[in-house]
């Protein structure tokens, strides 16, 4: 009979440390690809905003990516982009704006990347340490099993094979001292497989129980405190490109509704459910049953056959006598204000501590702008549109399979695996379907771009 220390309840669709704890990896991977999205978006940025007297912008952001592809907070991922994008106009028009940047964003997100790496890091670290050692617990468990089995057999033997009645007495006495000394072993062997399992079955249950939850509650911490830096930070932004780029109406409206988007309440919560969609219930956590066939005691009384095989021996273990998985509700979390941003006081301050060379080019770059803009400054943004958000095709029942092929190219799809397939075939075909064409992420992301017309 199976015993487990925990079972899959009947509501499988709301997260718990135990269903995290069976996807660390994936979770430490999420962690990983959102600080990389942070250093990633910030050696973006700094290498625009850093230049921006040097004319030529495009050549400083060719081939530089602006989020970790991987990172699937998606929102967050994406407003970063999206704010990145507004960044390449905003440089253009205000040389001071680099200076904001670098005092109010780049400086400070280095420093964050660098100290939560080295955590996530030590986290894992960790992490690793704990679980070797409850393998190695269980190892040395199943040897010292396997030990006591077999001096329990090497007693049977010898019992079964006692001295004939015809024996001399001094190979009667022989025979009872083989017996008494064996038996003595097989007790200690027994003892010692008690001592084994008690430790080792207290160890388990406060691994699952203490250990591993504090661990997965360190990541999530992390990646919250991630997910609240790049929202205060991103916010700053905000404030920045409203103190400098007050004539860029266009650049503003667009920021803001990519910067309203954000829920960083909500993100890590519904990752989690996404994670849960796509990799299915978590397995129970199993108990260790105890492997003997009776306890050390009973050895006394020449009885090996007394305790059922394969269950549990919760009397043998002292710390815990019982386990519940631990249920997961979100928790609260105290994170520290990031530095806050003054519009008018940083306006003054970046001003005073220019040379007269940067002032120069300002002025000039200030008069020569002052005078086109009424003309020019629509043809820029609508160049800028043209430039950065290309209308990409869309599919009708009608689209033909050139159109197909169009559309699963600019949506970043393999279009050998449908070749010849027309708008109406692709406008009925199934979630699932897609999964078995594309596989579990990019089948969920075809079916997700499909839901769009056929909501429609």
């Amino acid at each position: 009979m199976q015993s487990f220390i925990t079972e899959q309840g009947s509501n499988d669709v709301e997260p718990s440390y135990v269903w995290l704890s069976h996807k660390y990896d994936v979770l430490y991977d999420q962690v990983s690809a959102g600080l990389e999205s942070i250093n990633i978006f910030n050696r973006y940025i700094k290498n625009v905003s850093s230049t921006l007297v040097a004319t030529d912008v495009d050549k400083l952001i060719k081939g530089k990516n602006i989020t970790k592809e991987e990172d699937r907070c998606k929102i967050f991922a994406s407003t970063c982009k999206s704010l990145s994008l507004v960044t390449y106009d905003i440089v253009k028009a205000e040389i001071n704006f680099s200076i904001n940047i670098r005092d109010h964003i780049t400086e400070s997100l280095k420093v964050f990347y660098k100290e939560n790496k080295d955590l996530k890091n030590k986290i894992d670290s960790e992490y690793k340490k704990l679980f070797n050692n409850l393998r190695n617990a269980e190892s040395g468990l199943n040897k010292s099993k396997e030990s006591a089995l077999k001096q329990l057999e090497k007693v049977k033997t010898i019992q079964n094979q006692p001295p004939p009645e015809s024996a001399k007495p001094n190979e009667k006495k022989k025979y009872e001292k083989t017996k008494e000394h064996a038996l003595e072993a097989c007790k200690n062997k027994f003892v010692a497989y008690e001592t084994k399992y008690k430790l080792t079955r207290d160890q388990t249950i406060k691994f699952y129980s203490q250990q591993y939850p504090q661990k997965i509650l360190a990541l999530e911490k992390l990646e919250r405190l991630r997910l609240h830096t790049m929202s205060e930070k991103l916010a700053t932004f905000m404030k920045i490109i409203e103190t400098y780029v007050n004539e860029l109406t266009h650049c503003k409206n667009q920021a803001n509704s990519f910067f309203n988007q954000l829920d960083k309440k909500d993100q890590f919560n519904e990752y989690v459910k996404e994670l849960m969609n796509e990799y299915g219930t978590a397995p129970p956590i199993f108990d260790i049953p105890f492997g003997l066939p009776c306890k050390s005691e009973d050895l006394d009384n020449w009885k090996f056959d007394t305790w059922t095989a394969g269950t549990v021996c919760k009397n043998l273990t002292e710390d815990y006598k019982d386990f519940s998985p631990c249920t997961y509700t979100v928790p609260t979390f105290d994170f520290p204000s990031c530095q806050t941003y003054d519009g008018n006081d940083v306006k003054n301050q970046v001003r005073s501590t220019r040379d007269d060379r940067k002032i120069s080019v300002f002025n000039k770059f200030s008069s020569k702008r002052s005078s086109n803009q009424s003309t020019n400054s629509a043809m820029r943004f609508n160049q800028g549109e043209s430039k950065f958000t290309p209308e990409k095709p869309k599919l009708t029942k009608k689209s033909t399979v050139a159109d197909v092929e169009t559309w699963l190219k600019a949506n970043n799809f393999d279009h050998l695996l449908l070749a010849d397939k027309d708008g109406e075939y692709m406008l009925t075909i199934t979630k699932n379907e897609c999964k078995k064409i594309y596989g579990i992420s990019n089948g969920i992301r075809l079916s997700n771009r499909l839901a769009v017309y056929t909501d429609s």
